[in-house]
């Protein structure tokens, strides 16, 4: 219980200074519709903020997925 109270305001005012996420996942105009977090981003590559492709992927086929949708709702 400790322990989480005291890690949890430390990894809140981490700041990466990664270029590759910082223009890539930092930037992104629909980061909303991305799952990743820097949890996952340590799995997978043992950085916090390692841009993973595959959740990238994903976040630009919802997007296309919506706006097909919107566009077939609008005929």
């Amino acid at each position: 219980d400790g322990a989480l109270l005291r890690l949890l305001p430390k990894v809140r005012t981490m700041i990466s200074e990664r270029q590759d996420y910082l223009h890539r996942c930092a930037a992104c105009s629909i980061a909303n519709f991305c799952q990743w977090c820097p949890a996952d981003a340590w799995l997978e590559s043992g950085r916090l903020d390692e841009p993973i492709n595959y959740f990238c992927n994903v976040a630009h086929e919802r997007v296309q997925a919506i706006e097909k949708e919107s566009n077939v709702s609008s005929v």
